[in-house]
């Protein structure tokens, strides 16, 4: 009696074992997939700072561009 006890104990703790490391494989690749979207995600925030970038300099290049064609053509530098 105390033998199917103990099987039945071992039996369970088994079982816990292989639905806990079921679970923990799986929540592992999922993980996993999340930190590959992570990573396409910061890759695409990469190129958009870069276009922003680009932008600013155009605004710049712009800025300084601006004042002598004002001048130029006699609009207030308010403008």
């Amino acid at each position: 009696m105390a033998e199917d006890v103990v099987i039945s104990i071992v039996g369970l703790a088994v079982s816990v074992v292989g639905v806990l490391g079921s679970a923990l494989c799986w929540l592992g690749k999922k993980f996993k997939e999340v930190e590959v979207r992570f990573k396409e995600v910061e890759k695409r925030f990469g190129i958009i700072e870069k276009k922003f970038e680009a932008m600013d300099r155009r605004f710049e290049e712009f800025a300084e561009i601006l004042p002598p064609l004002q001048t130029r053509l006699g609009w207030p530098s308010w403008l």
